[in-house]
């Protein structure tokens, strides 16, 4: 079954506050609000980006991003919500994203973006599969980019980070021979003004 984004346009407020508290006590490059597949949690999720996510050895006690947001408990929560939390990577999303950080929402920029690529490109073979893909891509939010919170700037960037992602993955299908499903990337990508 193909799931669908949800808006995390609800909980962007929340997010900003939150990321204000944190800035103070941890610093941080990149992080994107995103209903980002969680091992079948629904959740808008903060993915959490800086050097020490790059440099991780996966000893979370160590880590003052772990320390300040914690681990996710692993529930399902009961509605749709702001989840802070660091959640464990399954060994299926092992496989398809880079790094070797053990929790899904330390992600470096590039890991964030080629997480979007593999994604698109290894498991995305229906016209559906491609838009629901899209639709993730679009409905993502970049909330701290290069350490500002500045949203003018953010807005500028996560158009570029959008129109990034969407070509690489035309890239990667050109590469393959997959023309369909690049032209279907394409079009549909400019329809719904990410490219």
């Amino acid at each position: 079954m193909i799931q669908f984004p949800k808006s995390v346009e609800p909980f962007v407020d929340e997010a900003y506050d939150f990321l204000k508290r944190l800035i103070k006590h941890v610093q941080l490059d990149f992080v994107v609000l995103d209903d980002w597949n969680t091992g079948g949690f629904e959740g808008a999720r903060l993915i959490y980006g800086a050097d020490f996510v790059e440099s991780c050895d996966s000893d979370c006690g160590k880590c003052v991003l772990f320390r300040n947001v914690g681990a996710d408990n692993g529930q399902p929560p009961k509605s749709f919500v702001l989840r802070t939390a660091l959640c464990d990577t399954t060994p299926e999303q092992l496989k398809i994203f880079t790094g070797k950080q053990k929790r899904l929402n330390c992600k470096t920029f590039d890991q964030y973006v080629q997480a979007f690529v593999a994604f698109f490109v290894d498991s995305c073979n229906s016209f559906a599969e491609f838009k629901a893909e899209i639709d993730w891509v679009k409905g993502c939010r970049l909330l701290v980019f290069q350490g500002s919170m500045n949203r003018d700037f953010l807005e500028q960037e996560e158009k570029r980070m959008k129109w990034r992602i969407i070509d690489l993955v035309i890239e990667k299908l050109r590469n393959q021979g997959r023309i369909r499903e690049e032209n279907l990337v394409f079009e549909y990508s400019r329809e719904i003004g990410i490219h």
